[in-house]
C-alpha cells in the first residue's frame, strides 16, 4: 500500500470518525448532565462537576458546529481534543468517585479515537496520557484517604486496558484500510476493464446485440446499428421496426423447436441481406444461460469475404490471362486485321456486315482480356482530405468537356473526405457514364444528379442518381458481381471496380432504388441511384492493396 494512498484512505476515514465521534461526545455531555439531576452522580464534588459536565458540552457543541462547516483539525487540533476529553473525564470521575463512579471507563474510548484518527506514530501518546492523568489522579485520592489499595489495583489494570485498546484498534484499522484500498482499487480495476471492454465491442467489426424474449434489443454496438441499418440507437426497440429481414430470421430460430433443438440451432448460420443495397450478413444467434431468455446475435458482414474470394478468383484469373495473353493477342489482332481487310474490299453488304461483327467480339475479346489484367495488379491507395464542395464542379467541368451532359449539383456548404482523388475520378466517370447512357434511353436526355451530405452520424455521402428505369429487382443482388451484365456490351467489371476501389478507400458502394421497400433507414429518399457512404474525414487510414484498373471501363448493368 503507497503513502499517498494510506494517506488519503486515513483522512477520508478520520473525517468520517471523528464526525461519529464529536457526536457520541455529545451524547456522554448531555447524559452526564442528566445523570447529575437524577442520580445525583458528582456529589462528591457537584460544583466540580457541573463545572466540568458544562464545559465539555459546550466545547463538543462548539468543535461539532466547526465540523458541520468543512473544518478539517490537523494531528495537533485531534491531539489537543483528545487530551481534552481525557482531562476533563478525569475531572468527572473525580467529583464522582475516581474508580466507583465508573468513569474511567469512557476514557476507553477516547483512546480508541485516538488509534484511528491520529498517525502511528502519535498512536501510544493517548493511551499513555490517560493512564498518566489516570494515575496521578488516583494518586491525590490515595493521600486524601478517597480510594483504596485495590482501586489502585483496578487503575493499573485499566491503564494497561488503555494499552492494549490503541494497539489492537490500530492493527485493525490498518487492517480494515487496507481493504478498503484493495476494494477501491479492485473496483477501479473493474470500472476500467468495464470500459475496456464496452470499447472493444464498439469498435468490433462483428454486430453484436442482445435480444429478449420479446424480440426487443436490449444492447447493440456501432457495427450492430450499421449492419441492422438503423439510423439511430436501435436499444429498447422492437428487432422487427429496425430490421424486417433479420426479425424473420430470428423469429424462425426461436420457432425452432424445443430448448434442446434450439441449443443445437445456435450452431447454425442464417445468410442473408441485412437490407436492400446493404451488405450480406451472416446471423448467428446464441440462446443466453440466464432466467431473462435473452438471446446473442452476432451479425457478420461477409461481403467482404465474398470479394476476396472474388479477387483469389480474378487474381487466379488475371495470372492466367497474363500467361496467355501474348498468345491471344496476336491471333486477336490478326483476326481484326483481317477482317477489316476483308470489310474493305468487299463490296457485299452481308460479308461487311459479317466481318463488322468479327472486329466487333475480336475488340471485346482483347478488352475482356485488358479488363481482367488491370483489375489483377495491386496498387496501394494515396488516400488523402478532399473538399467535396470545392474537387465536385471541377472534376465535372474536365468531364463535360468530352461528355455533354446535363449534370445538376446539391452540395452542402461544406463536406470533406477522406479518398484518393484518381480513383475518386475513375469511380465517379464509370457511374456518370453509365447513369447518363440509361437515362438517355429512358428520357432522351443525357442528365443525372450528385448529390452530396452527411448522414445522422455525421458520415459524407455521395450519391449520383440517374433518370432510367432503375435496375431490375431479380439483378440488385448480382450487381456487383464481376463479369455479370444484362447487356451484351460490355465487360460486366465496371461496377465490381468500382467497389473494390470504394473499399480500398475504406468506403462503401451500394445501390438504392425505390423498388424496394425496406430500403436502409439511414439513406435519403433517392430514384435509382448509386451511394457512397465514405469513412470519417479525421479517421487514420493505412496504405491498402486494392485491385486498380488502368483505364474506364464501359458498365453494363
Amino acid at each position: 500500500m503507497s503513502e499517498s494512498a494510506q494517506e488519503i484512505a486515513e483522512i477520508t476515514q478520520s473525517r468520517t470518525l471523528f464526525l461519529v465521534y464529536s457526536f457520541y461526545r455529545l451524547g456522554i455531555a448531555l447524559i452526564l448532565l442528566a445523570l447529575f439531576f437524577v442520580t445525583g452522580l458528582g456529589s462528591n464534588n457537584p460544583q466540580l462537576f457541573l463545572f466540568t459536565v458544562a464545559l465539555y458540552l459546550l466545547s463538543n457543541i462548539a468543535l461539532l458546529l466547526l465540523f458541520m462547516k468543512h473544518w478539517q483539525p490537523n494531528e495537533q487540533a485531534l491531539l489537543i481534543i483528545l487530551a481534552s476529553d481525557i482531562v476533563l473525564l478525569q475531572l468527572a470521575a473525580r467529583a464522582s468517585g475516581i474508580v466507583q463512579s465508573g468513569l474511567g471507563v469512557l476514557l476507553v474510548v477516547s483512546v480508541a479515537a485516538g488509534s484511528v484518527v491520529l498517525k502511528r506514530k502519535q498512536v501510544l501518546l493517548v493511551p499513555a496520557f490517560a493512564t498518566i492523568t489516570l494515575l496521578a489522579n488516583v494518586s491525590v485520592g490515595l493521600l486524601q484517604n478517597l480510594v483504596t489499595q485495590s482501586d489502585i489495583v483496578a487503575s493499573g489494570w485499566l491503564g494497561l486496558t488503555f494499552f492494549v485498546t490503541s494497539i489492537t484498534v490500530r492493527y485493525l484499522t490498518e487492517r480494515l484500510q487496507e481493504s478498503e484500498l484493495m476494494a477501491q482499487r479492485e473496483s477501479a480495476l473493474a470500472k476500467k476493464l468495464e470500459q475496456l471492454n464496452s470499447l472493444v465491442i464498439e469498435r468490433m467489426q462483428t454486430g453484436i446485440a442482445v435480444i429478449n424474449r420479446s424480440s426487443e434489443i436490449v444492447l447493440c454496438n456501432n457495427s450492430g446499428r450499421t449492419l441492422l441499418g438503423a439510423s439511430t440507437d436501435p436499444t429498447g426497440k422492437a428487432l422487427k421496426q429496425v430490421n424486417t429481414n433479420i426479425d424473420n430470421a430470428f423469429a424462425q430460430w426461436k420457432t425452432s423447436g424445443n430448448a434442446e433443438a434450439a441449443e443445437l440451432s445456435s450452431m447454425e448460420h442464417k445468410t442473408l441481406q441485412s437490407y436492400a443495397g446493404g451488405p450480406s450478413v451472416r446471423l448467428i444467434f446464441v440462446q443466453l444461460d440466464d432466467s431473462h431468455g435473452d438471446c446473442l446475435m452476432f451479425i457478420d458482414d461477409i461481403s467482404k469475404i465474398q470479394q476476396h474470394a472474388q479477387q483469389l478468383k480474378l487474381a487466379s484469373l488475371g495470372q492466367l490471362t497474363a500467361s496467355i495473353a501474348h498468345e491471344v493477342r496476336n491471333p486477336l489482332g490478326a483476326v481484326s486485321h483481317a477482317a477489316q481487310l476483308l470489310e474493305e474490299s468487299s463490296q457485299s453488304e452481308e460479308d461487311q456486315k459479317l466481318t463488322r461483327i468479327i472486329r466487333e467480339q475480336a475488340r471485346r475479346c482483347s478488352d475482356i482480356i485488358d479488363s481482367v489484367m488491370t483489375v489483377s495488379r495491386g496498387k496501394s491507395s494515396n488516400i488523402e482530405r478532399i473538399d467535396i464542395v470545392d474537387w465536385l464542379p471541377a472534376f465535372l467541368d474536365s468531364y463535360q468537356i468530352g461528355n455533354p451532359c446535363d449534370i445538376e449539383l446539391q452540395l452542402p456548404d461544406e463536406l470533406a473526405v477522406s479518398f484518393d482523388q484518381n480513383q475518386l475520378s475513375q469511380i465517379l466517370t464509370n457511374l456518370l457514364d453509365n447513369g447518363i447512357r440509361y437515362s438517355r434511353a429512358h428520357i432522351g436526355n443525357a442528365s443525372a444528379m450528385i448529390r452530396a451530405g452527411s448522414d445522422s452520424e455525421g458520415l459524407p455521402y455521395l450519391e449520383v442518381i440517374d433518370f432510367g428505369p432503375g435496375v431490375a429487382d431479380a439483378d440488385v443482388e448480382h450487381l456487383f458481381e464481376p463479369f455479370y451484365t444484362t447487356e451484351s456490351k460490355g465487360t460486366g467489371l465496371g461496377l465490381y471496380i468500382c467497389r473494390e476501389l470504394c473499399e480500398a478507400n475504406q468506403a462503401r458502394l451500394s445501390y438504392i432504388s425505390q423498388h424496394h421497400h425496406s430500403i436502409n433507414a439511414r439513406q435519403p429518399n433517392a430514384q435509382h441511384c448509386f451511394r457512397i457512404n465514405f469513412a470519417h474525414p479525421d479517421r487514420k487510414t493505412y496504405d491498402l492493396v486494392y485491385q486498380e484498373p488502368q483505364a474506364s471501363i464501359e458498365i453494363q448493368s
